[in-house]
């Protein structure tokens, strides 16, 4: 099994045995949008962080550590979606001049 489904597996027990709210999970999320950012799947990490941001507001306060720690890695990955929105953008435009040439 790789790296990416055994977080998933784990992520899943957690929210069984815990609960899709229970506060422990916010780390378990936080470490699968690690790993899915480090593999370049942007939109699943910004998806488990949202779901990290939504128990931190639920269930910890905002100056939680690991409210705190969520809402970083939130802003983390918005602006890595913006910086890879960014490239496609101008890979585009190049090849559309080159293809214009």
């Amino acid at each position: 099994e790789t790296a990416t489904e055994l977080f998933e597996q784990s992520l899943a027990i957690h929210v069984e045995v815990l609960g899709e709210m229970h506060p422990e999970n916010v780390e378990a999320y936080l470490n699968t949008a690690a790993l899915y950012g480090v593999q370049d799947r942007l939109d699943d990490a910004f998806h488990a962080c949202t779901k990290a941001l939504r128990i931190c507001g639920k269930e910890l306060g905002k100056d939680d550590p690991y409210t705190v720690h969520a809402e970083k890695c939130f802003m983390l990955f918005v602006q890595l979606k913006h910086d890879k929105a960014a490239e496609i953008n101008e890979q585009g435009l190049a090849l559309m001049k080159a293809g214009g040439d």
